[in-house]
């Protein structure tokens, strides 16, 4: 399928008068003689064209309104320059250049680089730390090694090859940021995607013509668009996606529309969720300034994007959005996938149910930013008998949201039951293990900036702005005989608070099985 060049006709009298009838009707001879050749289609001869890619767009057992098909077409350009990320320590700029002391990662800093459509990376890294508190991993997709502790105060640089479209960077420094020990320069590595043989370059990509519409289906919901007619691979969930799918090597795609029998309770969602950094704290180490939300900061910029859109097809990861039905009334709700579920009886995680956090804290059920205790009556041997109280009814969201409305109340490090099934009857979620927490955010054991890569579970709260009351979140689990596991948006860390203050809010906890879910 081509694009042909816009022709111009004009018109010369060559010093003869014709009346407006013949102009008329040479104009409308040539006019149906040039509507005749379409603007996409087979080059003709003596014509100069730009190939396109044409995708139609298959309803697999749906219908669309008045078409079995519909069909785009798409130029897609291949810019000459080459697609390269950067992965660096917050003490070096974008350029490279070191700015201040490296900064302190007692528990590790991983950073996840990721090129898609990419075969193999070539990583091109930079570094130079202590030779005995600080060191850089480079390691692929599944967290394996490719080596294993770069460091010295010499500085170094070397390339690897890492398979596959996905590396990640793991930082660790056990001293302070002003200590003379981290005065070196960390690393900073230079990411390029290869794909046969040949650096992946950015495209531009434009619609042409042609257009498509979202199909139907009775007794099911659309979920997106596949390459494999049985539903199998990359799901691309909108234009957009299946225009950055595309390469200079397609010509003539066929997608397949992707079902999800019934309605799901959980589908991902499209967009993600903002706000804005006006921390009133002028300490880069608090808040969301201690995560780089300012100018100067290592985000450049003030705008808090939560979670990810995460990969339309595949399991999803902590922090990828969703919007659940929790009132089974189509009013969808943001939630951010956490983990799968925790069995506090059999102390195992259940790989066949998710679990979903709420975006904020509720009070009687109903979104809030205020506080509450854990317990008001000081100690953890009742449970979380106060904090309860502010999740939602069974009659303000649904009643299937829990996979028990019994769980046994743990003590995190020798998992003891402190409460033998503890009743959320008549509540429509609970809150948080702290097993689960750890699950998600393998980092976090209690220091400064453990959660910044989980900074999902901080919205609407004090992260962002003073004018939340909420400084964070209780836990379900218990820490002591008066105090209890709770995260912290102050200092982005876990710890443990006493259950009477009224500190933390009450984020709700839902669970949903896996076949409920349109992931």
């Amino acid at each position: 399928d081509y694009l042909y060049n816009s022709n111009q006709v004009s018109f010369n009298n060559n010093n003869t008068t014709l009346s407006s009838t013949d102009v008329q009707s040479a104009i409308d001879e040539l006019y149906n003689k040039c509507s005749n050749i379409p603007s996409v289609g087979t080059c003709p001869e003596g014509y100069e064209c730009t190939p396109l890619t044409r995708v139609t767009y298959n309803a697999n057992g749906g219908t669309f309104s008045g078409n079995e098909t519909n069909i785009a077409y798409y130029n897609i350009v291949a810019d000459n320059g080459v697609i390269q990320k950067i992965s660096k320590t917050s003490n070096v700029d974008d350029n490279g250049t070191k700015t201040g002391n490296m900064p302190q990662a007692s528990n590790g800093i991983t950073h996840t680089v990721t090129i898609e459509g990419a075969e193999s990376l070539e990583v091109e890294i930079t570094y130079q730390t202590h030779s005995s508190y600080s060191y850089v991993d480079v390691r692929n997709a599944a967290g394996n090694t490719v080596s294993s502790k770069l460091y010295g105060t010499t500085k170094t640089k070397k390339t690897y090859t890492i398979t596959g479209d996905t590396v990640k960077f793991y930082f660790y420094n056990s001293k302070s940021q002003s200590s003379s020990y981290s005065n070196y320069y960390g690393y900073y590595a230079k990411i390029k995607g290869k794909k046969n043989d040949k650096y992946i370059a950015p495209l531009e990509v434009t619609k042409e013509e042609g257009d498509y519409g979202e199909p139907t289906k009775t007794d099911h919901t659309f979920v997106g668009w596949t390459l494999n007619q049985d539903g199998s691979g990359q799901v691309y969930a909108n234009e957009q996606k299946v225009m950055d799918s595309l390469d200079t090597e397609s010509r003539s795609v066929v997608l397949y529309a992707k079902w999800f029998e019934g309605t799901p309770t959980c589908k991902r969602a499209i967009t993600l969720h903002t706000e804005t950094c006006n921390s009133d704290t002028s300490t880069t180490s608090q808040y969301c300034r201690g995560d780089g939300y300012y100018a100067s900061g290592s985000k450049g910029t003030t705008t808090i994007t939560y979670g990810s859109l995460g990969t339309v097809g595949q399991e999803p990861s902590s922090g990828d959005a969703f919007d659940c039905d929790v009132t089974g009334n189509g009013d969808w709700e943001r939630f951010y996938y956490v983990s799968n579920y925790y069995d506090t009886s059999s102390k195992t995680f259940d790989n066949d149910y998710y679990v979903f956090i709420y975006y904020s804290s509720t009070s009687g059920g109903v979104i809030s930013t205020e506080n509450t205790s854990w317990y008001s009556g000081s100690t953890t041997s009742g449970g979380p008998i106060t904090a309860i109280t502010a999740l939602p009814t069974t009659s303000q969201w649904r009643d299937d949201l829990l996979k028990t409305s019994t769980r046994n109340i743990l003590r995190y490090d020798t998992d003891i039951n402190i409460v033998t099934s503890f009743s959320y009857l008549g509540k429509a979620a609970r809150l948080l293990t702290f097993q689960e927490f750890r699950s998600a955010c393998p980092n976090s054991s209690g220091s400064t900036g453990s959660l910044s890569g989980c900074n999902y579970l901080f919205e609407r709260t004090k992260y962002s702005t003073s004018s939340y009351s909420a400084d964070g979140l209780w836990l379900e689990t218990t820490y002591s005989s008066n105090s209890a596991w709770e995260l912290s948006s102050f200092s982005r860390s876990s710890g443990q608070g006493n259950v009477t203050y009224a500190s933390y809010g009450v984020r709700p906890v839902i669970e949903i099985p896996k076949t409920d879910v349109s992931y």
